[in-house]
């Protein structure tokens, strides 16, 4: 092994690489370390070693420490770590020529494929240039731009429609509260506003002296624009909506009535205690007679048509103070969605 140094070689600039060969032997814990097979000092008259390199070893060291030579002349003498990346001589040049060439472009994209899209716009999510990248973007055409936070926007779509499709079924509170809160922006699409969340698992007061009977909501969302409040409960898709038949009508179950008046029952707690909780001090969210929505069910999974159907209409439209929507109804809206943005590109 040759292990080259960049030094600062004041008598002559251009000798700043210097080496030293070692030999090298794996220890027991795997790991190669230095040998010492020869003491040069030791050596006796007419003793003598030979060191000999193969062509194709030769022309690897020479081209290694031409990076360092190259280093050397555009950085000097660095202090403390520093991580330098080599790279081949014309990579500027081949890279230019690729970014000039559209059919050059889509080869490399077509044998690097979705991974290398992703790993492009991970690199440009975590990059320390982001000033000098924001910079270049801005050199480009507006409707560029939107196209491509368009094609972004379109694959988060897709990717949340497909969490749906794959969980119809999932009878898993937790999982869907989570869901909620990595995606919170699909509740915007139920009230066509911006909606930000405030706070999830949120503490809306009303505990007694003995500390318990508080009331806790799901998600508070909040209008970005108005900062007005929006009170959010979370169930299943497996929630059931209708109970059985009787006297020739359906009811309602009483896992679907039940969280409609919790709901309610939030709302008073929340504009009852609202000073309380801000404390008496400005707050950057309103309480003004606040919507409430519930996520529940899905008519499809529970098979809700024909009379069924009218009964949870009826319900539904008579509700003043809480916006019901199923889980099937929201996931129309976003692949609805979908289709408007895939006709538009």
């Amino acid at each position: 092994m040759f292990k080259p140094e960049i030094v600062d070689n004041k008598k002559n600039p251009k000798a700043c690489v210097k080496g030293t060969f070692a030999f090298q032997v794996k220890g027991l814990s795997e790991e190669w370390s230095d040998y010492k097979t020869l003491d040069l000092t030791r050596l006796r008259k007419g003793e003598w070693i030979r060191l000999q390199l193969k062509s194709g070893e030769l022309l690897a060291l020479i081209t290694a420490l031409d990076d360092f030579y190259n280093i050397y002349e555009r950085y000097g003498i660095v202090r403390g770590e520093k991580d330098v990346l080599i790279t081949d001589a014309n990579i500027k040049t081949v890279i230019d020529k690729l970014l000039s060439s559209d059919v050059n472009l889509k080869r490399v994209f077509a044998e690097g494929g979705p991974e290398l899209v992703t790993k492009t716009i991970e690199w440009l999510g975590n990059s320390s240039v982001s000033t000098e990248i924001i910079e270049r973007l801005r050199r480009l055409d507006i409707s560029t731009i939107e196209r491509v936070n368009s094609i972004l926007g379109l694959s988060q779509l897709k990717k949340v429609l497909e969490i749906w499709r794959d969980n119809k079924t999932n009878p898993d509170e937790d999982f869907w509260q989570e869901f909620f809160e990595v995606n919170a922006w699909t509740i915007s699409q139920v009230f066509s506003a911006p909606m930000v969340i405030l706070e999830d698992k949120a503490y809306l007061g009303g505990k007694e002296i003995s500390n318990r009977g508080g009331t806790i909501v799901d998600f508070i969302f909040k209008n970005r624009l108005t900062k007005n409040t929006i009170l959010v409960e979370i169930k299943t898709p497996m929630t059931p909506i209708i109970a059985s038949e009787y006297r020739g009508t359906y009811s309602l179950h009483g896992e679907f009535t039940g969280p409609v008046n919790q709901l309610l029952n939030y709302k008073d707690e929340l504009q009852k205690s609202f000073y309380t909780l801000a404390h008496g001090e400005a707050t950057s969210y309103s309480v003004f007679n606040p919507r409430c929505l519930l996520v529940v069910g899905s008519l499809s999974n529970e098979n809700i048509r024909g009379r069924k159907l009218k009964v949870f209409d009826l319900f539904r439209n008579d509700q003043r103070n809480v916006d019901i929507i199923t889980y099937d109804e929201l996931f129309e809206k976003v692949e609805s969605l979908i289709k408007i943005l895939e006709y538009e590109n």
